[in-house]
């Protein structure tokens, strides 16, 4: 799927292709994107932000977290658009600096390549995708809670929200009452389902939630989703603090019932991999297993402290 929606006149969702959004934000006197989708579909991106930038440059890109799925259109951008500075937490900025994250984001890049645009079309972009310079894949300036950036008619207020990753933040628009809640919050699939991925703390995360829900938002702009309708921002709250529980008491049962951790993976694959809503697949299943091998050591970590 490839589209560009209108949320507001000013607040463009950029869609470039399966797995990974963007939000062009065009505020009176700058611009700029939260997240920058992933790296085999950057080129798409890039096409798609020219048309709508309309000859004005690209200002900031504002990370919610630094995984491939979100950052991964970053290099691209950076080496399209020279001035533009990347905004994201501190933490984000360390692991944009590790030769091993580096990598990682450079193999994600093309697990999902060869995943969404076949072994032929992959072939064709592999270079592109993996042999950028190391410099381009940066974060320019960190931050974190009470952060503001300016766009002149619009305004980007920085919330730091871990739970999903240390890195986790998530912007809110007071003008709009708009806000956008890092995966943390979770991923909006429609109907009172929010998907949750949590791997680095349970207890941070339902903070998390709470900091987002303070800051009284009207609208919601859920990632890999966009625009949330069917649920008022309390509901969309409630709900992601209901998963969030959720999730850790599926794990928590499974561990005290003795499963070992290849045993709980097979079980989370199939009841959230498999049985997840529709058939539009949105991620490789290998960043799936990925993500859930940390919440469940994160569970059983805690367990054994507990015990």
């Amino acid at each position: 799927m490839e589209s560009v929606c209108r949320i507001r006149d000013t607040i463009r969702r950029i869609v470039p292709g399966k797995g990974g959004d963007c939000t062009l934000l065009l505020g009176s006197e700058k611009t700029a994107v939260i997240d920058t989708g992933m790296a085999y579909c950057a080129d798409r991106l890039i096409e798609r932000l020219e048309r709508e930038l309309a000859g004005r440059p690209l200002n900031y890109i504002l990370l919610t977290h630094s995984h491939y799925d979100h950052a991964g259109g970053v290099a691209a951008l950076c080496g399209r658009f020279p001035q533009v500075q990347v905004l994201a937490a501190a933490h984000a900025k360390r692991v944009f600096q590790r030769a091993g994250a580096q990598r990682e984001m450079r193999r994600m890049a093309q697990v999902a390549g060869r995943l969404f645009l076949g072994e032929e079309e992959f072939e064709k972009k592999a270079r592109a995708l993996t042999e950028y310079p190391q410099e381009l894949l940066r974060v320019d300036r960190a931050v974190g809670d009470g952060g503001v950036i300016s766009l002149g008619d619009l305004t980007v207020q920085v919330i730091e929200t871990p739970g999903h990753t240390n890195c986790s933040l998530s912007f809110f628009l007071p003008q709009q009452r708009m806000i956008f809640p890092s995966e943390t919050v979770g991923c909006y699939i429609g109907g009172r389902r929010i998907d949750v991925s949590v791997l680095t703390g349970f207890e941070a995360a339902l903070r998390s939630v709470e900091a987002c829900r303070q800051k009284r938002a009207e609208f919601v702009v859920s990632p890999h989703y966009g625009l949330v309708t069917s649920v008022s921002a309390e509901e969309y709250f409630d709900i992601a603090r209901g998963e969030i529980c959720a999730m850790h008491e599926y794990l928590r049962e499974r561990f005290y019932r003795g499963e070992s951790a290849e045993q709980m993976l097979a079980e989370s694959i199939r009841d959230f991999w498999e049985n997840r809503s529709g058939d539009d697949e949105q991620q490789p299943q290998e960043a799936f297993a990925i993500n859930m091998r940390a919440t469940i050591a994160l569970v059983m970590a805690e367990g054994r402290v507990d015990g």
